[in-house]
C-alpha cells in the first residue's frame, strides 16, 4: 500500500469519527435541552396568580375533561352577567403555570358579552401529567378542549372563538388542521 493512500484512508476514518461524536453530541444535547424544558411540571408563581374574587361580577364553574392519554384536566366556564354571544376558548402560554394568569383577560371577554372556557393543558398546575410533553401536547390538549366545549352537552351551542398567547397561540393556529368532524364549522382564531 502507497503512503498517500494509507493517509487518505486514516483522514478518512478520522473525519468519519468527528462526524459520529459531532452527530451524537448534538443529539445528547438536544434530549438535554427537550428534557430540562418540557419533561417538567409548571406551577403558577404566586405573586402572579389572579383569582376571580378581584373581578366584580366574575363567576366560574369548574369543570374536568380527559385529554389523549387518560390524563384529567382543569378546565373553567367563566360568565358574567346573561346573554352571552360566543364561547372564547382559551389557551395558556408555556413555562407559567396553567391558565390562572389570564384571569384579567377573561374578564375582558366575559364582560363583552362572552362565556370563556379556559383549562390547564397537561403537566401544569391543576392539571395532571407530570410534564408539559413539548408543543404538540398544547394542541392535542386544546383539540380535547374544543371537544369537550362542544359534545358535553353543558354548554350552550354558539359560535366559538379560539384566543391563545404563545404557546397557546401557536396551538390555536395549529389545530385548526387536525382533521376532524366539526371542520365543517368555522372558528375566529386570534393568537399572539
Amino acid at each position: 500500500m502507497k503512503p498517500k493512500s494509507k493517509k487518505k484512508k486514516i483522514l478518512f476514518i478520522v473525519l468519519a469519527i468527528v462526524a459520529v461524536l459531532i452527530i451524537a453530541g448534538n443529539w445528547v444535547l438536544s434530549v438535554m435541552v427537550y428534557n430540562e424544558n418540557f419533561n417538567q411540571r409548571f406551577e403558577s408563581y404566586e405573586p402572579l396568580m389572579l383569582y376571580v374574587d378581584g373581578f366584580d361580577g366574575l363567576h366560574r364553574t369548574k369543570y374536568e375533561f380527559s385529554s389523549n392519554e387518560g390524563q384529567k384536566l382543569a378546565g373553567y366556564i367563566y360568565r358574567s352577567g346573561e346573554n352571552q354571544r360566543g364561547i372564547v376558548v382559551m389557551a395558556h402560554g408555556f413555562g407559567g403555570g396553567g391558565h390562572n394568569s389570564y384571569i384579567d383577560c377573561v374578564n375582558y371577554f366575559a364582560c363583552h358579552g362572552y362565556y370563556v372556557f379556559s383549562y390547564d393543558a397537561t403537566g401544569n398546575d391543576e392539571s395532571e401529567g407530570e410534564g408539559v410533553e413539548g408543543l404538540p401536547q398544547g394542541v392535542i390538549d386544546l383539540d380535547y378542549a374544543i371537544t369537550f366545549v362542544e359534545e358535553s352537552g353543558k354548554f350552550p351551542s354558539l359560535p366559538i372563538v379560539l384566543f391563545g398567547h404563545s404557546w397557546g397561540g401557536y396551538s390555536v393556529c395549529s389545530v385548526l388542521i387536525y382533521p376532524l368532524p366539526r371542520s365543517k364549522r368555522h372558528y375566529s382564531v386570534f393568537g399572539f
